[in-house]
């Protein structure tokens, strides 16, 4: 995984805090420094990279994209070499975490517990099912709600509690 991973790091992608581009690693890994980052990459997956480097390569670079209403979009953009090893495990875990995205309800017909990852035509589905749930009963009616900045409300020890009680690391 961390070859195909390594070898195949797309070029022109922006970059992080550090100077280190997606180029400059895959000629990294290509010419003699594999050994190198592979060691890197290890320590910080499993988290025994030394805290200020860690410190270092969490760090993002933040840009500000206008809106078309005019108000500003921040886009943070992670360093290259902690993006390619976070790649790493998510291609290492993928049928693992495609299984726990996409377990059922347990109702005999597969029924997933959402559509929103892993579920190809996922919003089709949803959307087909929202219009059968009501259009036979003119008393239905359906609640969505887009949290603003939703995701960063949340706490995220609750999330990674939740991952490994599901067995995710």
């Amino acid at each position: 995984v961390f070859d195909e991973v390594f070898s195949e790091a797309a070029q022109g992608r922006a970059h992080g805090v550090s100077p280190l581009l997606f180029e400059t690693l895959r000629a990294v890994h290509q010419h003699g420094g594999r050994d190198t980052l592979l060691t890197l990459t290890r320590a910080i997956n499993d988290g025994t990279i030394h805290r200020a480097a860690a410190a270092w390569l969490g760090a993002t670079r933040v840009v500000a994209l206008e809106k078309p209403d005019g108000s500003a979009r921040p886009i943070a953009i992670g360093d290259a070499l902690r993006r390619l090893a976070n790649k790493c495990i998510c291609v290492e875990e993928s049928a693992a975490i495609s299984a726990y995205l996409t377990r059922t309800l347990g109702d005999g017909v597969n029924t997933p517990l959402q559509l929103g990852v892993c579920v190809k035509g996922g919003v089709d589905v949803a959307a087909l099912t929202l219009n059968l749930l009501t259009e036979g009963d003119p008393r239905s009616a359906v609640f969505l709600n887009d949290l603003s900045n939703g995701f960063n409300t949340l706490d995220r020890n609750a999330i990674f509690k939740g991952l490994e009680a599901a067995g995710l690391e």
